[in-house]
């Protein structure tokens, strides 16, 4: 005997719901419940796909919901930041001098001073032009059907191929950049890759987003491990491997 429109959508409602329960998680019984039977398809076709609209639409609202959450968070960080760099400008300007030739605000509640912190400064210029030419490079190994990844990759022949294609247009006397530059620029996606992890061969999917453009990718300097790289060349009195900026000590803020 076959099940009525409004039994077979209260059936399916159902294990929408258990699916969701599950955290997205199909189990046999699941995958039983879901199966089409010859006397059913017709009715249970049209419930599915009636499902499939409301849950593309309740998807999309979720992206958008995400996306809307995302720019109030950046815009409080942004608020932050300045208010914090506005401080900072202040307690420097005013501030009683320390003992570490710092400066402190002491306040009725609170109590500022500030520290000189080793701080990575990026070089713009150079994370621009490496993740320029990095793109157009892969670019062009995949367009011709050249494109290898994997843990035995030649990162350094790479790195000399990008090189000697930026000395053509920068002139001979352009830093070159190192295989270590890449580890510190990053595409962030849903999550963040660095170019090396790229090319370890279980990644190969990133390319095609990377020049989709359907796709929003942003680039980012992973600015810690950029840091700690260079003051370990410095700590070693060997030449740094990072070309991508430079470490001074700069001025932060705490707040207690």
């Amino acid at each position: 005997m076959s099940k009525s429109l409004y039994e077979i959508q209260d059936e399916l409602q159902q294990i929408i719901d258990n699916i969701e329960e599950n955290g997205g998680e199909v189990d046999e019984f699941t995958e039983e419940a879901l199966k089409i039977k010859q006397e059913e398809f017709e009715s249970k076709i049209e419930s599915y796909c009636n499902a499939i609209t409301m849950l593309e639409s309740d998807a999309e609202c979720c992206k958008n919901e995400k996306q809307r959450i995302n720019n109030i968070q950046n815009t409080k960080k942004n608020i932050v930041k300045k208010l914090r760099e506005r401080i900072l400008d202040a307690v420097l300007m005013w501030g009683t001098p320390g003992k570490n030739g710092n400066k402190v605000l002491n306040l009725a509640t609170r109590k500022l001073f500030t520290k000189f912190t080793p701080t990575f400064v990026p070089n713009e210029d150079r994370i621009a032009t490496l993740s320029l030419y990095f793109k157009s490079y892969v670019l062009e190994l995949k367009r011709n059907g050249i494109l290898v990844t994997g843990q035995d990759i030649d990162l350094k022949g790479m790195m000399a191929a990008i090189n000697a294609l930026i000395k053509a247009q920068k002139g001979e006397n352009y830093p070159p950049f190192t295989v270590n530059d890449l580890n510190y620029i990053e595409y962030e996606i849903t999550s963040k890759y660095s170019l090396t992890q790229m090319f370890d061969g279980s990644h190969d999917f990133l390319f095609d987003i990377i020049n989709s453009p359907n796709a929003e990718v942003s680039t980012e300097t992973n600015d810690k491990d950029a840091k700690q790289s260079i003051i370990t060349a410095a700590e070693l009195g060997i030449e740094p491997t990072c070309t991508l900026g430079h470490v001074e000590d700069k001025p932060s803020l705490t707040i207690k």
